[in-house]
């Protein structure tokens, strides 16, 4: 699979996930909350859609030939020095890593509520990403896909 194809299947994937977020939002986060099979597709919707972003973010450093940083959370930031992305947008992308990381480090099975804060923001800040990435940071010619399959 090329790295076009697979941003554009990250990009599919993060805007059905969205989709599902937003399902879960309009129900409410105390219908959400005091449903353990709904928190827990919450808990996982929300890491699944926050890793799209990175991979997707991965997925452009490589295409337009930028290094990797060490850190996911660096992602966004160093999208952010290459012009691709705002800097605001970007410093609110990485804390949603952190966001993801405490979502996969802890059971959190007992305490939604604590959780529901970092929920909305993430529900606000995704959809920045999916709207943004395909058309303006994707590039379709054959040099850039060869170079990314090579790496």
């Amino acid at each position: 699979m090329s790295a076009v194809d697979r941003s554009e299947e990250l990009l599919q994937s993060l805007h059905e996930t969205l989709a599902l977020l937003r399902a879960l939002q309009a129900e409410g986060v105390d219908a959400v909350a005091s449903d353990p099979v709904r928190w827990a597709g919450l808990r996982y919707l929300s890491q699944i859609a926050i890793q799209a972003c990175v991979d997707l973010a991965d997925q452009i450093l490589a295409l337009q030939g930028i290094a990797e940083p060490a850190h996911s959370r660096d992602v966004f930031p160093a999208l952010a020095r290459a012009g691709l992305l705002d800097a605001g947008i970007a410093g609110d992308l990485a804390r949603l890593v952190g966001l993801r990381n405490a979502l996969v480090q802890t059971t959190c099975t007992s305490c939604p509520r604590t959780w529901t804060g970092g929920w909305r923001a993430s529900l606000r800040l995704l959809p920045h990403s999916p709207r943004r990435w395909p058309s303006s940071w994707i590039r379709r010619d054959t040099h850039t896909q060869r170079r990314c399959a090579s790496s």
